[in-house]
């Protein structure tokens, strides 16, 4: 552990400001947030902060498929409910018996950028409370 940080400032008054955190502007939105364990966290608000992008390949495979679902990285399982659906996806994929490096048929193709597209616009980026 390096620095500190607390969402109630009084505790971070008895620290040397050299131990306290110091809150940085990330890209989500205009709020002062604070990386802790690859999550950002508004303590402030006490707020976690989620940003999910699923990177697209011009032509998915079944492997680049499992690779964007793999590269999801989610230690408190809030995202379950999505990773959930991909996961299901790549089920049908396999169920289909679709091999490892052929591009996705249309049909399949289309409905992989439908689940990613929710992400990419937006759709997925969420504020949690956290609990106390």
């Amino acid at each position: 552990m390096r620095n500190w940080t607390s969402n109630h400032p009084a505790l971070l008054q008895h620290l040397s400001p050299k131990d306290v955190e110091i809150k940085v502007l990330l890209s989500f939105g205009n709020e002062d947030v604070i990386k802790a364990l690859g999550l950002q966290w508004n303590s402030t608000t006490d707020k976690l902060m989620l940003c999910l992008h699923i990177k697209q390949d011009k032509v998915p495979t079944k492997r680049s498929v499992l690779r964007s679902i793999a590269s999801i990285y989610d230690p408190l399982g809030l995202l379950n409910p999505i990773i959930i659906q991909f996961k299901i996806f790549m089920q049908i994929l396999c169920q289909l018996k679709v091999n490892w490096d052929d591009p996705l048929n249309t049909e399949v193709k289309e409905h992989w950028q439908e689940k990613t597209d929710l992400i990419e616009k937006g759709r997925v980026q969420g504020k949690a409370p956290c609990c106390h």
